[in-house]
């Protein structure tokens, strides 16, 4: 769904990093992702947004870009 998304032109800035939840033990305990589920959105090393347990797919865009808006 998220790769789906940064299609759309509203997120041509944005930059993905996926984290394999089952073997980046480290990545999961320093950002303390509680789930599979879990989008970290970060600007300039700052985490902007955390988004987890949010399937939906206008839930994930609009939190996407509310918080890429508030750190503009």
């Amino acid at each position: 769904m998220l790769s789906e998304l940064l299609t759309e032109p509203e997120f041509k800035n944005f930059i993905p990093i996926v984290v394999n939840y089952d073997k980046d033990d480290d990545f999961k305990t320093f950002y303390k992702a509680p789930n599979r589920s879990t989008i970290l959105l970060f600007k300039g090393g700052n985490e902007l947004a955390r988004i987890y347990g949010v399937t939906d797919k206008d839930s994930i865009r609009a939190g996407l870009l509310g918080a890429a808006n508030k750190g503009a």
